[in-house]
This record gives structure tokens, sequence and C-alpha cells, in this order.
């Protein structure tokens, strides 16, 4: 039951004799499946209120009908009035989706712990020359158990395919930027994860396949990338550069200006929350961006920029905003199609979905 929260749901899977969900509020859903048994027959199997509701890959069997409301096919379902600026057919971009690798958990006693390297945890003294010799040491997992007060940049390479923390810091005061690069090196796949903030930021400069879990760097910056996945970021900066993909679960980015910026690469997201003013999503140089929300938290200057700027690309958003400051977003959308420009203040649509592509010839 969803009565106040904006959600966005993968995978729901429900086998039983009753409604399986319930729903007053913003909801995206993909890739679920409602099985019902017994009394479901006589129900339906989403009972929706009024609020936007998306549904993708959502198949439901054994009951009266799909929705309250009437019996949809939910392959691709979205209700409210489009923000769509060039009139383009209202259909998600249907780009591929890919699951995180999977990374094994070796001995703990196999570690390199950074303390065993001459690592401060404390926060006190510079760490960087430490944390460097424990990635350098040809142990695959790397722990950094407290806080670190670095000099200079970290970079990963080698052997390592882990760097955990267990909630810290590293450069608490950001004087170093970058504070980690991830470099190329013998492991395929490499994972950052558990660092409550990395305050100079990360760089990514590899092919490899590089996953970030639950970390609160800066800004994450990309020289060289292929494959990139993000769960549970929240950071200042996030700029894509071309022929990257970025699989994004749960993306939060705070920031006066713009926030998250797609310049040729193919971003896919499930839930994505933002707050301060500025353009959420900029997206240009025949990039693809499809958003499966969630929200703005529109809290300074949100007149002062479109929400969403289209350039030359493809974008799907399904996004609502929450604004309690009296100042939310009046321009929704600022778009160009070659030599088509358009803009749509509020009024002029819905915001969910919002739709950029090239029109129809």
């Amino acid at each position: 039951m969803n009565l106040g929260q904006h959600l966005s749901v993968r995978k729901f899977k429900f086998d039983g004799p009753s409604t399986a969900l319930k729903t007053e509020s913003f909801l995206a859903l993909l890739d679920s499946e409602f099985i019902g048994k017994g009394k479901a027959k006589d129900q339906p199997a989403i009972d929706l209120g009024k609020a936007p509701f998306l549904a993708k890959n959502v198949t439901t069997t054994g009951y009266a009908k799909s929705l309250s409301t009437g019996d949809e096919k939910l392959n691709e379902y979205m209700t409210g009035k489009p923000t769509n600026p060039f009139d383009v057919p209202v259909q998600t971009l249907g780009l591929a989706i890919e699951e995180p690798p999977v990374f094994g958990w070796d001995d703990p006693k196999t570690w390199a712990v950074a303390e065993a390297y001459g690592a401060d945890p404390t926060g006190n003294k510079d760490s960087s020359a430490a944390i460097q010799k424990a990635i350098d040491s040809g142990k695959k997992t790397v722990f950094l158990p407290g806080f670190y007060q670095i000099s200079k940049p970290i970079i990963v390479r080698g052997k390592v395919e882990r760097v955990i923390g267990s909630g810290g810091w590293i450069d608490y005061l950001g004087k170093t930027s970058p504070n980690v690069i991830i470099a190329d090196g013998d492991a395929k796949q490499v994972v950052i994860e558990h660092f409550a903030n990395i305050n100079g930021g990360i760089e990514v400069n590899t092919d490899r396949t590089v996953v970030f879990r639950s970390v609160g760097p800066k800004s994450i910056k990309f020289k060289k990338a292929k494959k990139v996945f993000i769960e549970d970021i929240s950071t200042d900066d996030l700029k894509l550069i071309p022929k990257m993909s970025v699989w994004a679960r749960q993306l939060n980015i705070e920031n006066e200006g713009t926030h998250l910026t797609n310049d040729g690469a193919d971003l896919w997201v499930l839930g994505y929350k933002t707050e301060r003013g500025g353009t959420l999503l900029h997206t240009k140089n025949k990039g693809r961006s499809e958003i499966f929300g969630n929200y703005s938290y529109t809290t300074t200057a949100g007149k002062l920029a479109p929400m969403f700027i289209t350039e030359d690309a493809e974008a799907f958003a399904f996004f609502g905003e929450v604004c309690y400051s009296g100042d939310p977003f009046t321009v929704w959308c600022k778009d160009k199609q070659g030599k088509n420009e358009k803009s749509l203040r509020s009024g002029s649509g819905g915001l969910a979905p919002y739709i950029s592509k090239p029109p129809v010839k």
C-alpha cells in the first residue's frame, strides 16, 4: 500500500488471494508479475488512485481486471497528460537494462586493511601513502574501516576489485580533488562501497566495469568509461561522457545549477531524487536518458532554469515535483531537435511523463 510516497519499483512479484497493490501516490512499476489466487478472481490486481502511475512489462493473471479503473494492458501504460514539446509518441525509450555485476567475497583474513599499512583511521594524519600501499599490495579487497585524511589522489589499480569502507569518510574538508582515481588494472570490474563522504570526489579513467554502492562522493567525473552501475548514491555533480552506459538505482543529486548532464551516453535510472534549483537533466549530443521516478524536492530558485533540457537527443522521464518554498519550476522543458526549438511552461501539459525525441517525419 502506497499512501504518500513517490515510489519506483522493479521486479515486484505477488502470488495470493487479494489485490496485490494499492496506490494513492506517484508510482513507477517495472518488470513485475501479479498472480491472483482464489478470491482474487473478483478483485483488481492493482487498486489505482488518481496519482500519476506508470507500468512497464507488468503482467497480471487470475484477477478480474488489471486495474481498478479498467482492464488495461500493462506492457506499457501511463496516466496523465504528458509534457511533449514535439508531439511525438509518448513511449519509453526501451533502453536495455543490465544488472550490476556480482562480486564474490574473499576471506577477510586476506584483505588489505589500511591500518596495517600505516593509515590513520582517526582522520588526524595524512593516510595517502599508506592507503596506496594497501592498494598496491596485490590483495583483491582493500578495507578502510575509519576516517581518512589524504593529501593526494588514491589510484585504484592492480589486482584490487573492491574498496570497502564502514560508513566513514575520506578527505572530509575536500582539500584534494579527486580523492580517488579508478584507473586500469588486472580486475575486470571494480566496486567502491560504503563511504558516507568522499568530499574531493571520484574520477573514472578506465574501460573496466565500475560499480558505486552506498557512497556519497562530492562528484563523479569521467575521463574514460564504458559501463557504470550506481546504487544508492548521493552526489552534487554528475556529467556523463559519450558512448558510456550508466544504470542508476536510487540516485540523489543536490546542488545549485545543472544536476545531471548526459553528453552522448545511455542513461537508465530507477529512482532519481533531487534538491535545490537548476536543470535536473540535460541530455545532448545524441545521448539517451530514461528516468523512472521519483521527484524534485525544489527548495531554492526553481524559476531560474528549465527542469529538463534536451538537445538533439532523446529523453523520457516519469517524474514529479514537491515544493514547499513557493518557488517551483515554471519552465518544465527547453528542447531543441534539429532546427526546431521549443519550451513548455508549467500548465502546458502535465509533468509526468516528459518525452522528447526528434519529431516523426
